[in-house]
């Protein structure tokens, strides 16, 4: 389980393995719980949350989008813990139905795994729905400490980043590091958005970047991979295969 130490004393906890993340963040007597897991490891999940929080309880549960394996958890875990829910606002009303259309594939093999997911029963990617206490719009700062949810839309419409004393971005599947040498999501409903919200990220003036699947990502590799993807969709406006 890795454990990042901010230069103003925040801690971030990796919960999950690689493959489909949760995290959570420390922060003057503040714990932020960003994304929920997979129903196989809630019970893990919870122990190590139990293990790890300062005194308290969870005062909030960001979800970075509503897709079911980031929300899977929400339900027991907002039962168990009572958190400020957190979303963005052009999700609420999925994350109270308990489902979101499964996203645009990005490449030929992550097109034919949508094509197969939308011809099987909605139930299949569904979840408990929830409701949410704060929707955001526009950058939601923490209070009192420094803690920022932005928007960074594009894998979905209402895709949010956590932005950790500027030292670190918590960026649900904004990024991607499953595969060598790319951060390019395999799913994602408007790539334009996407890869504008990588200069938002870059923006931002974090090191490091958490995704939810996948390895952490520093600053020069999504530099160079936004120079990358930014020219081809914006210049020559074609998809990279």
């Amino acid at each position: 389980m890795n454990v990042w130490k901010l230069q103003n004393g925040y801690t971030i906890h990796s919960l999950l393995n690689r493959a489909a993340n949760a995290y959570l963040i420390s922060a003057e007597g503040t714990n932020i719980l960003v994304d929920t897991g997979s129903r196989k490891n809630v019970d893990r999940m919870i122990d190590r949350i139990n293990r790890i929080k300062e005194p308290g309880r969870i005062n909030y549960m960001v979800l970075t989008h509503t897709h079911y394996d980031h929300c899977l958890n929400a339900e027991l875990l907002n039962e168990i813990f009572d958190p400020e829910v957190i979303v963005g606002e052009s999700e609420e009303e999925y994350l109270y139905n308990g489902f979101t259309p499964l996203p645009d594939g990005t490449r030929p093999w992550s097109r034919f795994i949508v094509r197969i997911g939308r011809s099987l029963k909605e139930s299949f990617f569904s979840y408990k729905g929830i409701s949410s206490n704060i929707t955001v719009a526009s950058t939601y700062d923490i209070p009192g400490c420094a803690i920022s949810v932005i928007p960074t839309p594009g894998h979905t419409s209402g895709s949010l980043s956590v932005i950790v004393n500027s030292e670190v971005a918590v960026v649900g599947d904004t990024l991607f590091r499953l595969f060598p040498k790319t951060i390019f999501p395999p799913f994602a409903d408007n790539v334009p958005e996407l890869i504008n919200s990588w200069k938002i990220l870059l923006e931002t003036g974090c090191k490091s970047f958490l995704p939810a699947h996948g390895r952490e990502i520093d600053t020069a590799l999504l530099e160079s991979e936004y120079r990358k993807y930014n020219t081809t969709f914006f210049t020559s406006g074609t998809k990279p295969d």
